[in-house]
């Protein structure tokens, strides 16, 4: 349960300790708004995404907007949870983002449909680090 302390203060002040109905009633509103905002269900594709985004760029993201909800739904009619999931690595593993510390690489931008596009596509370059012999037409 989360605590609204803040709430709690001002109700103080208006109400005072003699009206402890109103102040409960008016608290209980305001934890139900919250946790509204905040609940998923466990099985819920969006809650699944958000834990996804957390662990991908280590991130504490806590909400999502009905927007960027509607949007994940809208961009599941088209890619798996598993090929949100790559866009999100690709895009980690882009210099541009390494280099912004993953400022841009948020929740919303990962909704719009033309970055899934994007970032579902960028294919990894092969590692080949070591020497290697460049092959010559040669006649032999």
């Amino acid at each position: 349960m989360v605590e609204l302390k803040n709430l709690e203060k001002e109700l103080d002040i208006i109400f005072g300790i003699f009206s402890e109905d109103k102040r409960s009633k008016i608290l209980q509103a305001a934890q139900k708004d919250f946790e509204s905002l905040t609940k998923m269900e466990s099985g819920d594709s969006v809650a699944l995404i958000l834990e996804s985004f957390n662990a991908i760029f280590k991130k504490r993201s806590r909400i999502v907007s009905k927007k960027v909800v509607n949007r994940y739904k809208d961009i599941l009619r088209y890619y798996s949870l598993e090929d949100i999931k790559q866009a999100m690595s690709n895009a980690k593993d882009d210099e541009f983002h390494k280099e912004n510390n993953y400022k841009y690489c948020t929740l919303e931008y990962f909704s719009r449909i033309e970055q899934m596009d994007k970032w579902i596509n960028i294919q990894k370059p092969s590692d080949n680090k070591g020497f290697f012999v460049p092959k010559f037409n040669l006649k032999e």
